[in-house]
């Protein structure tokens, strides 16, 4: 079996389909091995996703920028180890944020240089306002999976920002759609996976697929968010 690289926009589902395939203890391990900036050492921050969005509500709402620490080097061999399971397959999970920086760690080598022969799945979300006000809530929250409790406030509703995030959002699927055209994916769709995921799950790994570990995050708050933003941009038309 070939190794697996999970490309993804944030919020898309590829956290469900990355559980479900660690669990099949078949099919690598696909973390998000490349989410840390080089300028920073640390994975995103609230305000990277809203960067170029000049609106004071919104900034209020977001913590000041942690400098980190630059990072000094990038082992791929540490990642090749914790991302390979028992029977020698690796696995990753990227995100298309990141890719500047992984593009710049590769120094002109491929991902098949380095990990070896690679399977690309592609995992998209059909409802980008969806997946804008899932991001939204949990730019601000910090909480980002099922079991999280990272969350001090209620989220605050912000049509600038759902917007903003709509936008980049789609700008960054399109992105993996062009950078995978010529590699053949198996592409995901968010909306029709979670209705039963057994049939991806098998036809990726060869294996059966666990019970779901995750539970849906989304809630009234998101539905009566979403129905807003529809409505407002509905009376803007």
């Amino acid at each position: 079996m070939s190794g697996l690289i999970v490309c993804a926009t944030q919020r898309s589902g590829s956290t469900l389909l990355c559980e479900l395939l660690k669990a099949t203890g078949v099919a690598g391990v696909p973390n998000e091995w490349f989410q840390h900036f080089k300028a920073t050492g640390l994975a995103d921050q609230p305000r990277q996703y809203l960067a170029g969005l000049d609106d004071p509500f919104v900034n209020s709402l977001l913590p000041p920028l942690d400098p980190g620490t630059p990072e000094a080097s990038f082992d791929f061999e540490a990642v090749r180890r914790a991302g390979t399971t028992p029977n020698g397959v690796f696995a990753a999970k990227i995100m298309w944020s990141h890719t500047d920086d992984l593009w710049a760690r590769l120094g002109g080598r491929s991902l098949e240089d380095v990990f070896g022969p690679l399977r690309y799945v592609q995992v998209i979300r059909r409802d980008k306002v969806a997946q804008a006000v899932s991001l939204w809530t949990a730019i601000q929250t910090q909480v980002w999976r099922d079991g999280d409790t990272a969350e001090t406030a209620e989220p605050v509703y912000s049509a600038a920002a759902i917007a903003h995030l709509v936008e980049w959002l789609t700008l960054g699927e399109r992105a993996w759609t062009a950078w995978l055209a010529h590699r053949d994916p198996d592409v995901v769709v968010y909306e029709d996976f979670v209705r039963d995921p057994s049939p991806t799950i098998e036809a990726l790994t060869g294996a059966p697929a666990p019970p779901a570990p995750l539970k849906r995050q989304a809630n009234g708050r998101s539905a009566a968010w979403i129905e807003r933003y529809h409505a407002e941009h509905a009376e803007a038309a």
